[in-house]
């Protein structure tokens, strides 16, 4: 879900999660499900936050640490925090975070869609910026945020395992 199709009629559920001690959220229905980590199995000469793929009941799902992706210091335990299984018109893509918070509703009280921040992120997959009680927590669209160049790395090793 992108930002524009952000409905502020309706109470919105978020998942939220951990990335280098801040707060981020996406929306609840384009997480299919949340894995403890895994052994993760590299692939080589792929881009840096291609951490390489997994396989969930038969399927290979290539994951991506978010962290190094948004321009965070990488995880030093690379095999603690949580996969996000999101997928995309596609494919099914991992997610790497630190931690799952909690499910949160939100509604347009919550929600600024038009911060004044600068981004990595491309601004058609940022959602805005929900302010809950004393905290701050960045809506991100997961997988709208993966390149065509992540998404092509993905789809290639789909059937390596």
């Amino acid at each position: 879900m992108a930002q524009g199709d952000f409905n502020l009629e309706n109470e919105w559920k978020y998942l939220i999660y951990r990335l280098g001690g801040e707060l981020y959220g996406s929306p609840l229905l384009s997480v299919k499900e949340v894995i403890k980590v895994v052994k993760i199995k590299p692939v080589p000469y792929t881009v840096p936050h291609y951490r390489g793929i997994i396989s969930l009941r038969g399927n290979i799902i290539g994951v991506v640490d978010l962290r190094i992706k948004f321009g965070l210091a990488p995880q030093e335990n690379k095999y603690g925090g949580n996969v996000l299984i999101v997928e995309n018109d596609e494919m099914m893509i991992g997610a790497l975070v630190d931690d799952v918070d909690s499910v949160m509703a939100l509604n347009k009280d919550d929600v600024d869609l038009n911060p004044a921040i600068e981004t990595k992120i491309d601004t058609k997959f940022f959602i805005g910026i929900a302010k809950v009680e004393d905290s701050l927590i960045n809506l991100i669209d997961i997988a709208g945020t993966l390149s065509n160049e992540d998404l092509k790395v993905i789809s290639r090793n789909r059937g390596v395992l």
